[in-house]
């Protein structure tokens, strides 16, 4: 019987239906409300609806061009831990994972680096927050060579980053571009931001409301290279983050 679901499951098309308690076979999503089966990234996020959850197989997934999570709500992209899922992009010239203008995205368990380079350097970050509300990045591993692990721009709301490794990024962290007057939340906790080769934490122009409310604990930080904040921080979010800080 075992051997006979495999067998299904290794000639299922893209879009084809499962059953949803089925484990998701090496190398696809499965999307838990309608139990379609998807080879890509793409495609998968494409068909989903509001509140979708996507499970990702275990295994490698090679992509070629960024991840667009775009005017999406609700939506659950899950990887089986970041020891098993791995996301590696080839574009060298964009983010491994883009969210614009969309809201209550959760990303989690997943290893998500750009491949090494050989010739072209990598020209941008690993994931990319714009204009996004309410966003759950968790037990991921964000690694170089990207040149920024998170870069978040006017995102709103919570802003939840839990459990992940930020790592050998080729400048920093995490950096906050511009202005974040509607972000409310900024849950930090239980993560490691080691051996960036810029700051732990980047400020580009960047400014809260007075009234942030941050919450975390937990945190440890090591051997980045230019230090943990970018002295444009303001001394309460220095204060605040680094509070959460093991060294």
């Amino acid at each position: 019987e075992l051997a006979s679901l495999k067998a299904r499951l290794t000639t299922i098309e893209t879009g084809a239906q499962i059953d949803s308690n089925s484990p998701v076979p090496p190398g696809k999503l499965l999307n838990t409300t309608t139990g379609n089966l998807y080879g890509t990234f793409r495609s998968a996020i494409q068909a989903s609806a509001s509140g979708d959850r996507l499970l990702v197989g275990e295994g490698e997934f090679r992509v070629s061009s960024m991840i667009d999570i775009i005017n999406k709500q609700g939506l659950q992209l899950i990887g089986a831990g970041a020891d098993k899922t791995k996301v590696i992009s080839s574009d060298m010239g964009n983010v491994v994972i883009d969210i614009q203008h969309s809201e209550a995205i959760v990303l989690a368990g997943m290893l998500l680096p750009h491949e090494e380079p050989t010739t072209n350097q990598c020209q941008y970050g690993v994931i990319l927050l714009e204009s996004s509300r309410n966003i759950t990045i968790k037990d991921n591993t964000i690694r170089g060579s990207g040149v920024w692990g998170i870069d978040s721009s006017k995102t709103w709301g919570t802003l939840k980053v839990t459990n992940n490794i930020i790592e050998e990024n080729t400048q920093d962290g995490i950096i906050f571009r511009g202005e974040h007057p509607n972000l409310r939340i900024f849950v930090f906790s239980d993560n490691t931001v080691r051996k960036n080769a810029g700051y732990a934490f980047k400020c580009d122009n960047c400014s809260f409301k007075e009234d942030l409310v941050f919450q975390g604990g937990d945190n440890v930080e090591s051997g980045n290279k230019k230090g943990i904040f970018d002295t444009s921080f303001s001394q309460s979010f220095q204060n605040e983050v680094g509070s959460s800080l093991a060294y």
